[in-house]
């Protein structure tokens, strides 16, 4: 006896049938789509569109919709708008963008640290003053997407979840995040961050002030040279120079409170060490240091090993800066295995003020008055009573 088994295909209602054609053929959704908004499967979608003879959409896009697009990236419009506009495949909107140098590639080390990398050029951008629209602009960025890195946030399966930061910008991205707080002069900006009398304190007169800014702009205004500049501040002119080209403005106009707050956020604190945002370095220290090596034998070993890669060289002072910290419990057993000496911390070695032997000072018995030496006087004599 042979069984035989037919399997019987589901086939949708009238009405959605209906709807799926006017999906595809009078809106322009692909068949993928038209069936996801029906909560088709995408066999199934298929299969209706090949039957009734419906239009597959083109793998590759015409080059009409290839200018539309291009286009539509010189306007600044986000890749996800240009889908919805087009109703073409987001794949194909951002293989487009990528190739005529309006988005960027993703990165080998991931696409977490590519979106942190973007993020810190538009956070750059909000602390040089720049509103939220005007940034968003220059990045290339929707405003919804800018309002998301304002919070710190991105939007993942529906839901928008904390940003976390990936890649070597992940420091630089922190710091800007809590700036940004500053420079929107919301109440929530807690007083440590950066102060306004922070911001105006002359830490130096090695520095520049705000004052000392403004008298430059003032003076580049006039069209003055940067020597008579620096005769004026009384500054070497090289300072002057490296101020203006440093902290000018992208249409290489300087502004001075644009300037200082650049400058503010170039010494913000508190930093990371460099050898604590190198690993590589890190991994290199802390193992000439278990082989027993001093803190000057790494620094001059570190040159000798790696003489081109300036990341890979550092002083024995900042070594001694990364060890001898608060160091408490384990931490204290670490630092102390980690030099040779078995110390935890500095040994002073400033000169130290002599103390004397006793607290009185001392005379001497050469300098004994007349009237004991006469003995006139009753207790004089040794053995009174």
């Amino acid at each position: 006896m042979v069984l035989v088994m037919t399997v019987s295909r589901w086939d949708p209602p009238v009405e959605e049938i209906t709807r799926f054609h006017q999906l595809v053929v009078g809106d322009g959704l692909s068949v993928r789509a038209a069936g996801l908004d029906l909560g088709w499967s995408l066999a199934t979608a298929y299969r209706i569109a090949h039957r009734d003879g419906l239009p597959l959409r083109n793998k590759t896009l015409s080059s009409q919709v290839v200018d539309e697009i291009v286009a539509l990236f010189a306007q600044n419009v986000a890749p996800m708008d240009i889908v919805r506009r087009l109703g073409v495949n987001p794949s194909s909107v951002y293989r487009v963008g990528i190739s005529i140098g309006a988005r960027q590639r993703p990165a080998p080390e991931g696409r977490r640290a590519v979106a942190t990398a973007r993020r810190v050029e538009y956070l750059e951008l909000r602390a040089c003053g720049l509103d939220r629209r005007s940034a968003a602009a220059a990045c290339g960025m929707g405003l919804r997407g800018a309002l998301d890195v304002d919070k710190g946030v991105i939007k993942t399966r529906g839901r928008r979840v904390p940003f976390v930061p990936d890649g070597q910008a992940v420091y630089r991205y922190k710091r800007l995040m809590q700036v940004l707080a500053y420079v929107d002069g919301r109440v929530s900006v807690p007083v440590e961050v950066l102060p306004q009398a922070a911001v105006e304190k002359v830490i130096d007169r090695r520095y520049l002030s705000l004052v000392e800014r403004e008298r430059i702009a003032d003076r580049v205004n006039r069209n003055l040279s940067v020597r008579a500049i620096a005769r004026e501040l009384g500054r070497d002119p090289g300072t002057i120079s490296r101020e203006i080209s440093r902290n000018s403005g992208d249409d290489g106009i300087y502004r001075p409170f644009e300037a200082h707050r650049k400058s503010t956020l170039r010494r913000f604190r508190p930093k990371v060490s460099k050898i604590a945002a190198n690993p590589r370095l890190k991994q290199q220290v802390w193992q000439w240091l278990r082989m027993e090596f001093s803190p000057e034998q790494v620094a001059g070993r570190l040159r000798r090993e790696f003489p081109g890669d300036e990341t890979m060289h550092v002083s024995h002072e900042t070594i001694y800066q990364e060890l001898y910290c608060q160091a408490r419990g384990e931490l204290k057993k670490v630092v102390a295995h980690a030099l040779r000496t078995g110390r935890t911390r500095r040994k002073p070695r400033g000169q130290r003020v002599v103390r004397s032997r006793f607290v009185d000072p001392m005379i001497m018995i050469a300098d004994r008055p007349a009237v004991v030496e006469d003995r006139a006087v009753p207790g004089h004599w040794e053995g009174d009573l």
